[in-house]
Parts: structure tokens; sequence; C-alpha cells
């Protein structure tokens, strides 16, 4: 299913209260208000009729003073405890900006993940995606939110349990619904290793990591079978993909960030698994793949002095099946698409009208590839080819006074800032003037959106992802002791 278009499998109830001065009427199937005066707006929501309707007489019988009270208690014991677990930040002319830029959207993040851990994409996307998620995550450890990332890790522990899988996405307080996209089984599913790994990193949680052991066996053993010549392929929802600087009909070229998702995934959950003394099922298997892509990487994604981010070799002679769900490859359908060729899926309506894409054989470089390996810490790509691409990104930043993912758009990934400026502190370079300019993007909330071009805001504003990543970058920009980096 499609953003808003999943089905509600049970009944949701919403009570509405208005007391006001004014005056109502019902007239043509609508309700007309007249509002004058003063008034208590209330409403309440429930999994039940009875469960809303006792919402509503709970809120009835305390006064708004009283609820505010209650409601700012929690908010405070929530701070408090995160604040436990923060880094403390060095002196530095931005630290109090940056301390506001943590507590706003710890708490925004808060009012994103409900009550059985998941955490929306954002307003437009009620939805739990996986790829979001991690970098929403990994923003929630470094703000010191220990207790809401195992309540996540719990919500897809149950979400695998009972569906015996994970997609894309999945419904939030999950009733077997799921947004699915073409190669589901790659780049999530590395997402999601890192996710319970950079966990167990941060809280030593070793009785939660156990209890995710056969989700996490699943995944690592899904990636296994989507190899092809020691490469993954992109997942349909990646945004290079969804913010068109690539085209879809990429999908099964060799991805060099899933790949190396996979590659860091996969050493770092045989290592941990072999310190607390978990079998790993398919132990052999990963072994042998993990060497294989080691060895082949550079030959499928260096080029001379840079990498590229799609490798379309992948693609050549792969056994590509008939049929798929995800999105057509002229328009953004969404729902089962047809084999026209190569990595070309199209709906019903374009293939009986003839319109068709060529097949891609074109290589893409995009910046937020390169930055990426800082940010998964991997040392899979060459080091030195990695440093001078980031140098040369801040350089690009400081010429230009904004940032642009790929060369012949004007469009910047929302988190973009937050990856170079947490590539710009792995080595050693200063940067205050983009963490500035970062912090300078946020919107009236408080939060990062989705997309930015010409440094203004597109597409879904408030974005946990976004603005999990920039506001871990800044944290660990400002962090006073380096030791504390545990993420």
């Amino acid at each position: 299913y499609f953003y808003g278009t999943y089905p509600m499998v049970h009944h949701r109830y919403l009570g509405i209260l208005l007391r006001t001065e004014g005056d109502w009427n019902w007239q043509g199937g609508q309700v007309n208000l007249n509002l004058s005066g003063k008034g208590d707006l209330l409403i309440t929501g429930g999994m039940d009729f009875p469960a809303c309707i006792g919402a509503m007489r709970q809120a009835l019988a305390e006064s708004a003073e009283t609820l505010l009270s209650l409601a700012t208690r929690q908010d405070q014991d929530f701070n408090a405890k995160r604040l436990q677990h923060q880094p403390a930040l060095r002196p530095h002319p931005l630290r109090e900006a940056v301390l506001q830029a943590a507590e706003d959207i710890a708490f925004q993040i808060r009012a994103q993940q409900d009550s059985a851990g998941c955490v929306i994409a954002g307003h437009m996307y009620h939805l739990a995606y996986v790829r979001d998620s991690y970098g929403t995550m990994r923003g929630m450890l470094a703000l010191g939110c220990f207790d809401e990332v195992a309540a996540w890790l719990r919500f897809y522990r149950d979400t695998f349990a009972a569906g015996g899988k994970i997609a894309t996405a999945q419904s939030c307080c999950f009733d077997g619904i799921y947004h699915v996209h073409e190669n589901d089984d790659s780049e999530n599913t590395g997402y999601l290793m890192l996710s319970a790994l950079d966990y167990l990193k941060a809280t030593e949680d070793t009785a939660l990591f156990l209890e995710l052991g056969d989700m996490l066996d699943w995944a690592l053993q899904a990636q296994l079978k989507s190899l092809c010549r020691h490469m993954l392929p992109f997942s349909g929802d990646e945004t290079y993909i969804a913010g068109f600087l690539m085209p879809r009909s990429v999908l099964n070229h060799g991805s060099m960030e899933a790949t190396m998702l996979f590659y860091e995934a996969g050493r770092r959950y045989l290592s941990v698994c072999d310190r607390i003394g978990r079998k790993v099922p398919c132990r052999a298997e990963a072994e042998k793949a993990l060497l294989e892509v080691a060895a082949h990487y550079d030959e499928h994604f260096r080029r001379g002095a840079s990498y590229i981010t799609n490798a379309p070799e992948r693609a050549e002679g792969l056994s590509e099946p008939e049929f798929r769900h995800g999105v057509c490859a002229n328009h953004d359908y969404f729902g089962w698409v047809w084999r026209a060729d190569e990595g070309v899926y199209l709906c019903k309506e374009c293939l009986l009208q003839g319109k068709t894409i060529p097949v891609c054989k074109e290589e893409y470089a995009l910046k937020n590839t390169l930055l990426m390996v800082r940010y998964l810490q991997s040392e899979l790509p060459d080091g030195a080819v990695v440093k001078k691409g980031i140098e040369d990104f801040l350089s690009e930043f400081r010429r230009e006074g904004t940032m642009i993912s790929h060369p012949g758009t004007v469009r910047c990934l929302g988190y973009d800032p937050g990856l170079l400026l947490y590539a710009a502190k792995s080595q050693g370079i200063e940067a205050d003037d983009l963490l500035e300019f970062m912090l300078g993007l946020r919107d009236s909330a408080g939060m990062w959106a989705e997309y930015y071009e010409k440094n203004e805001p597109k597409n879904c504003r408030c974005r946990p992802w976004e603005s999990g990543i920039n506001i871990e970058a800044a944290i660990r920009y400002l962090q006073q002791n380096e030791s504390q980096q545990s993420v």
C-alpha cells in the first residue's frame, strides 16, 4: 500500500468536543461553526469506542491547567532522563544553539513515536520505515533517548514475529499492513541489523539484543540471497531514486551503499555473536560472502580517484521477475508493474500505450554515497579517496554557499549537511561555518526537511530521519569527550 492509502483493518475512533460561546448548525452533511469569545476544543482517540469515550471523560474530569501540569511533568521527566546519556558539549559559540536544537528534536521525534514504539517517517508518511528509522535511531541515541530506541527495536521484533518479514515500511500497531517496494530485502535489512548493533554498543543491553536474534538472522539471510556478483541492489524506496537523482531503472544495478551496509552489518554481527556466545545459522555462508564482497568491492565501484554509486554490470544477464511490486518507471503509479526491458518496469497503462524508457547503463557518482562511508564508519572503500572527496565537497559548499547532492540539479538531500559535518569531524576538519549553515536550515518547529532546493525546504517538513542524522552530527562535532562517541 502507498502512503495514506493503506487500509484500516480495525475501526479507530476519534472524539471531538467543542465548548464555545458561538453557535453551530448541521447543513448538507457538514457542521458549520460560528466561533466567538473563548472556548475549549478537546480531541481524543481510541483503539475502540469505549476507549475513546473513556479518554474524553477523563479529559473532561480535569481542568486544562491540571492536564497541562501533568504533561509538563512528563516532559520534564523525559528530558531529564535523556540528558543523563546525552554527551557533554565543549565550549563553542554555537553550543547553546545545538543544545536547543537537541531538545527541540528530541521532543519532536518523541511526538512521532507511538505507544508500540514505531516512529513514523514524517507527518505525511504514516508508516514505520526501516531506512528512515535508522538515522532517527542514531539521532535518538545521541540525544540520550535509550528507552525510546529500545521500544523502537521491540516494535520491529514483534512485527517480525507476527508476519515473518520486515518490508520497506509497516503499519504502526502492526496489523499485517506492509508498504512493499522493489528489493525490500536489500539495504533495509542492513539498516535493521546496524540499528540493533548500534543500540547494543551504546547501552550494553545484551538481553534485548538476544531477543532480536531471529529477526537479525533473517535480515542477514535475506541479504545473502540478494547478492549477485558480490553486490546488492538498490531498495525501491532509496532516496537517490525516490528523490529523482537517479532513474528507477537502476534498481537492479549494484549499489555501493547497500553492499557496504551488508558488509559492515554482517561482519559486526558475526563478531558480536562470537563475543556473546550466540550461534548464527548461516555463519559459513556469510563469512564466505563477506570475504568475496571485500575482495571485489573496488573492482565494482572504484573508478580511478573516486567511487560510483551504481554498478550496471550487476544487472547484465540477471534473471529479473516478470512482475514486481513498486513504482512505474515513467510516473508515480504504485502497485504491480510489468517488466518491459532490463531494469525497466511499467504499469499496465504505460505498457499498453508503448510508453517506455531506455535501459540505463550510466554510472552515477553521488556525493552522498561517499559521505555515507564515514557515517557508517566503514573501512571498505579506500580512505584516501574518501578523504579527498570530503575535502572537495566542503570546498564546494564554501564556494557556492549551498549544497547540491548531484551536479545538474538544485536539490540537496535534507541530511547531506549532517553527513558532511560528521565526515569533517571524523577527519579533524574545522567546519563551524557548515554547522551554522545547517542550524539555519531548520524549520519553525526546530526540525529539518526532506529536501532543500536553493536552501528552501521541499516536500515533507519536520522529518525524523534528516533531523536525527543532522543533530547527531552537531552533537558529535561539539562533543567534549571523544570516548563518549559510542554510536
